[in-house]
């Protein structure tokens, strides 16, 4: 995939920043090049919004994932403390001698 290329100085990575432009009473987000400045873009508000509903809806699906995680670990662990339950040694059982009375 080709990369975008600031046309100014060259670089490919870019920052968001919310910016006042002069004469005016609200502020907007634009995208502009990391190394030197040079504004490339502007956002819409509305883009800005979604992309907020996008970032909480990733989060919520991280958050689920990690319980999901957490969960298949437990059991994971369970399973593991069973099988070494099952596979310690018995002790011997203890022969009855003739005459013995067992309480």
């Amino acid at each position: 995939m080709p990369l975008t290329l600031c046309p100014k100085c060259g670089s490919h990575h870019y920052e968001i920043k919310r910016t006042r432009p002069i004469n005016d009473d609200e502020e907007q987000t634009v995208v502009q090049c990391d190394a030197c400045g040079c504004m490339v873009g502007v956002l819409d508000l509305r883009q800005e919004e979604m992309l907020a509903q996008i970032a909480a809806r990733v989060a919520s699906v991280e958050r689920y994932l990690a319980a999901v995680a957490n969960a298949l670990l437990y059991s994971a662990r369970l399973r593991t403390r069973r099988l070494q339950v099952r596979a310690l040694p018995r002790s011997p059982a203890k022969k009855k001698r003739p005459g013995e009375r067992w309480c």
